[in-house]
């Protein structure tokens, strides 16, 4: 049994394709979409290995029992969760997977537990805002069929094994035998100020569009706007002539029919 977590949005798109892929390989297998089974409960922010430490017996603490980006079983309260170890946030933080039947349970635990060591509850604005600072990548913004690994910088995550197959694997290779001089980057509006960005937004080099922004919000971390988008740089070489010049650009961005400079970089906004 595999199972494989997708976004919500993207369900009927992806059983799609797995769907494809079985009987394109003749395969004795079934596909469920078992969504309706579990709730998924976030617990991200400074105080989330704290409260989960008082709700589970499981070591979430060492890096040896419970890496970061791996799943486990473990004990929650009366529960029994799948968590894994990530976050949208920048920090440290969870995804648990419970059984529908145990999620009200499961979320007045932690609330209650949340609540004594001083964390709150997140919209999802808020929580947007704290991924767009920190850099993290969403599906339909900057992650899409258009974009490869190698501009949006996560080529790290693309298995370089020759010997194992998967969908796309030649064009990742051609993309990174060629290079590419559009990347996406992370931007910070220079004025503070409570000019929001949306996405969608002009990024201008010497007054020519160069790209635009796919994300965009106010971070409360920097009080000022921030954003993540792809621009078109003058090289394909984004460890150093890249880095360089986006290090020098005098960028602005169009918002709202004013323009305001920015600052971009490779990394994100927010250092974790």
């Amino acid at each position: 049994c595999v199972c494989v977590c997708v976004v919500v949005y993207q369900i009927t798109r992806d059983m799609h394709r797995i769907e494809g892929f079985v009987r394109h390989q003749s395969c004795a297998a079934a596909v469920t979409d078992v969504t309706s089974a579990y709730a998924v409960i976030s617990v991200m922010g400074p105080q989330a290995l704290p409260i989960m430490q008082k709700l589970s017996p499981t070591d979430m603490a060492s890096p040896a029992s419970f890496p970061a980006g791996t799943f486990r079983e473990i004990e929650l309260g009366y529960a029994t969760a799948m968590a894994a170890q990530i976050s949208y946030v920048g920090t440290q933080g969870w995804e648990l997977w419970v059984g529908t039947e145990f999620a009200q349970h499961v979320f007045e635990a932690i609330d209650e537990v949340g609540r004594e060591l001083g964390a709150s509850n997140a919209g999802y604005y808020a929580l947007d805002s704290l991924r767009i600072e920190s850099g993290r990548r969403a599906w339909g913004a900057e992650l899409t069929p258009e974009d490869t690994p190698l501009e949006a910088g996560l080529l790290f995550a693309v298995s370089k094994s020759t010997e194992k197959a998967f969908v796309g694997r030649e064009a990742v290779a051609q993309t990174s035998a060629t290079g590419s001089n559009r990347r996406l980057v992370s931007l910070t509006l220079d004025e503070p100020s409570a000019h929001l960005l949306w996405g969608g937004e002009d990024i201008l080099y010497q007054g020519k569009s160069i790209g635009s922004v796919t994300s965009g919000t106010y971070s409360h971390t920097l009080g000022r706007g921030v954003a993540l988008g792809y621009v078109q740089g003058p090289s394909t070489d984004w460890k150093d002539e890249g880095r360089r010049w986006l290090s020098d650009a005098e960028l602005t961005i169009n918002v709202t029919g004013k323009s305001f400079s920015a600052t971009a970089s490779l990394g994100p906004a927010v250092q974790a």
